[in-house]
């Protein structure tokens, strides 16, 4: 049988296709699921060689047996691309939402093998495992799990994909912090862990709704339907989210005002990273403050300006922030393609491109023209005034 968690992203994209014109729903389609996912990822292979701590002899072994399984994905995915663009393809010239019931029989066999290569390379792992390995096992299938739980087409809320573990290990706290922390830590992965088994098993159970839905092929007809279980899935997401925010204020309430500082920033950005990604302004008042060039005025100039800026830019994309957990948590799956209709939110976009501006020009007007090579460009305010190189 198709694997439930690969039929719920198909219904996603599917029922995008039927919303959405042309490119836009080619786009969305695109945007992959079981047939660009092996069932074993690099990612995944690297982590379990360093938590298991793996010596050379067993990581050459599980390697020679890691190249096999990507092997044979391979050509499977090659294979099922091929189809999937078909299927793709007659939808778009006929509108026919049959293709799609007939796609999925025949990735059934697709989705069988891909289930069957993954579990026949744990158990050839497991094989490998030293007495002392084997009481690890238990906390990297944790860790596994949680990178697979929720599958990118399903993450339709903000900072459901974040791991509050990977955020920790990545700031190379020093031993003192990790042992401070390391309860809460094992805390927030049992929580997580049992919530995210909770969402995988609702979720099925609305993929096999849907399918049965699906059957008569009136999709728009059963918009309701599919609203109420959009609303099941997206609920049980609001929870996980919740646990990762817990534990976040948990944590920055332990750590100090630096690291506390700096694991709120890496969470900003892992979970809203179109609201916090770093602008040409962040960029370019870091790339000036590290210039040789400049003045004691310069330099003091620059450093309050750069404190201003992350104070007023904060409360925007606080605002924005705001504007979007809510749209996230009353949408319905038509809305997922209509913009940010948030009044608020539409202010503060446009307050923030303002404020970009303003903070870049004063930056600008205190440099010579040498300190300016080689910052970055400002964008045009009208996309008009831009044009190929060519």
């Amino acid at each position: 049988m198709q694997s439930k968690i690969a039929r719920l992203g198909l219904l996603v994209a599917v029922l995008t296709s039927l919303c959405l014109p042309g490119a836009a729903s080619a786009q969305f389609f695109r945007g992959g699921d079981s047939v660009n996912n092996p069932p074993v990822n690099q990612r995944e292979f690297n982590m379990m060689v360093k938590m298991l701590n793996f010596d050379e002899v067993q990581q050459e072994i599980a390697s020679d047996m890691f190249a096999v399984l990507q092997d044979e994905f391979g050509e499977m995915s090659s294979v099922a691309q091929e189809m999937q663009r078909g299927a793709r393809e007659e939808f778009q010239r006929n509108r026919d939402p049959s293709v799609w019931r007939e796609y999925g029989e025949r990735m059934a066999r697709f989705e069988d093998r891909r289930e069957e290569l993954g579990e026949q390379f744990w158990a050839d792992v497991k094989i490998l495992l030293t007495e002392e390995q084997v009481p690890l096992w238990e906390d990297f299938e944790r860790r596994r799990f949680r990178g697979r739980a929720i599958t990118r087409q399903e993450q339709v809320l903000s900072g459901v994909g974040v791991d509050l573990v990977i955020l920790t290990e990545e700031m190379e706290l020093d031993p003192e912090q990790q042992e401070l922390i390391k309860p809460t830590m094992t805390q927030y992965e049992v929580e997580l862990d049992r919530k995210l088994r909770s969402y995988r098993r609702i979720a099925d159970e609305q993929a096999e709704r849907a399918e049965k839905l699906g059957q008569d092929g009136n999709w728009m007809q059963n918009m309701d339907a599919y609203n109420e279980i959009f609303a099941t899935v997206r609920d049980e997401l609001v929870g996980v989210r919740a646990i990762h925010e817990k534990y976040l204020k948990q944590l920055t309430a332990m750590l100090g005002e630096e690291p506390s500082a700096e694991l709120m920033e890496r969470f900003n950005k892992a979970a809203y990273p179109d609201i916090y990604r770093d602008s040409y302004v962040d960029n370019g008042l870091r790339q000036v403050l590290e210039l040789d060039s400049l003045s004691a005025e310069q330099r003091e100039y620059v450093t309050a300006l750069k404190q201003n800026w992350e104070q007023e830019s904060q409360r925007m994309r606080e605002t924005l922030v705001r504007a979007q957990r809510e749209r996230e948590e009353n949408m319905r799956l038509q809305d997922m393609w209509g913009g940010n209709r948030n009044p608020e939110a539409r202010e503060a976009q446009s307050n923030l491109r303002e404020t970009q501006l303003r903070y870049y020009d004063q930056l600008l007007e205190v440099l010579s023209e040498d300190q300016k090579v080689g910052l970055p460009e400002r964008p045009a305010t009208d996309w008009r005034e831009r044009d190929f190189d060519f």
